[in-house]
């Protein structure tokens, strides 16, 4: 019985880039950890170490946003007693800006105190803007946020919608669990014009519509 070995390398080396090029497209689940507590890095994207895959929140959500397409992205918090509270010193960066992969953010926090994670937006910043995909948040306490709508002009022009101040979907597909709600307001824009077409915008729903000058019948309505 005689072997070609050249045909046998031939299609052994074949069958190699195949396997290869059908693991290249196979998608991985990526597991992310809140480790670093608070918002710090407000100013900038956020703190995060791509060797270990972790950070601070605003880190962890900005790394979602370019990390390219996965199977799912699962953020979990690693944070010692005393530090399960993240005050927001600005609005977090919108989750799933361009990717539409899923992602769950569960705030258990099992690998640290135990003690559930609160997102505080002390009564200036949002919560979580959602603007694609699949979102799962869970396991978590969000308080004292606000959604403000932009001002109007001094002339003409309504002050903006303020809506989601807790949670804004765009988009998404989102499922809540386990979450308590605390003081969580959605305020319309005001304008200080007196004109005729410069009314305050509306608020969201339950929310507050912004003023309009000193005409008091034409300020926003509430949702």
């Amino acid at each position: 019985m005689r072997i070609n070995f050249s045909s046998l390398t031939k299609w052994t080396g074949l069958t190699l880039l195949l396997v290869w090029g059908l693991l290249s497209r196979v998608l991985v689940a990526v597991s992310l950890t809140v480790d670093v507590a608070g918002d710090a890095s407000s100013s900038s994207v956020g703190s995060f170490t791509l060797g270990t895959l972790s950070g601070d929140l605003r880190g962890c959500l900005n790394y979602i946003n370019v990390q390219g397409s996965v199977a799912s992205t699962t953020i979990s918090f690693d944070l010692s007693a005393g530090q399960e509270t993240i005050s927001l010193n600005a609005m977090l960066p919108v989750i799933n800006l361009g990717p539409s992969d899923p992602v769950t953010i569960d705030g258990s926090n099992t690998a640290g105190s135990g003690t559930r994670i609160t997102i505080d937006g002390q009564s200036t910043h949002r919560g979580f803007f959602i603007r694609q995909g699949t979102v799962v948040i869970e396991n978590m306490t969000i308080q004292n946020v606000k959604a403000q709508g932009g001002g109007g002009g001094t002339s003409a022009g309504g002050g903006g919608l303020g809506a989601g101040g807790a949670i804004f979907n765009d988009a998404g597909s989102v499922t809540l669990s386990d979450i308590t709600f605390s003081t969580c307001s959605a305020v319309g824009g005001s304008t200080s014009g007196t004109g005729a077409s410069g009314g305050g915008g509306g608020g969201g729903m339950r929310g507050t519509g912004g003023s309009r000058g000193s005409a008091v019948s034409n300020n926003g309505g509430g949702g």
